[in-house]
């Protein structure tokens, strides 16, 4: 199986809650030119709707896993699913290989191409992702306008 390498790009982790429904819970970005990899999960102190206690300890055991497989650079059952073995966290194939291997209550999307602009910090950019995918903060505008008021 040929796993297409994107140099810079990024994925949702996301959990079931109930038979029907998924939500977000994180992302990771990855930078494979610079080395540069980073997980960001929904924290303790943090409301996402929908998500119980009981999930909680799903996202930190998947925390643990992900430190484990990214200190190993290995993804159990990884040759199994993708007939490779062992990559680098920053490699755009370790996490198709963990979007392979996660698939029942957490589960992330298949990696996708992500454009930074010139000189944006690459943390900057992870907390963007976070508060759009995860948190959906940017669903509205930040200024509504009534239709009978005027711009300021």
């Amino acid at each position: 199986m040929s796993i297409e390498q994107i140099p810079l790009g990024h994925a949702v982790f996301s959990m079931h809650v109930s038979q029907d429904e998924t939500i977000p819970i994180g992302v990771v970005m990855w930078d494979e030119p610079n080395k540069w990899w980073k997980v960001r999960l929904v924290r303790d102190d943090e409301t996402i709707a929908k998500l119980l206690p009981e999930h909680r300890r799903i996202v930190a055991l998947l925390c643990e896993k992900l430190d484990l497989w990214a200190a190993t650079r290995e993804v159990p059952k990884a040759l199994n699913c993708t007939g490779h073995g062992v990559f680098e966290p920053w490699d755009s194939r370790f996490w198709y290989t963990v979007h392979m291997v996660l698939r029942t209550n957490t589960r992330l999307s298949e990696p996708e191409p992500l454009e930074l602009f010139r000189g944006e910090s690459r943390r900057i950019h992870v907390s963007y992702l976070f508060d759009d995918l995860v948190l959906h903060l940017f669903d509205e505008p930040p200024c509504t306008i009534e239709p009978n008021q005027e711009e300021p």
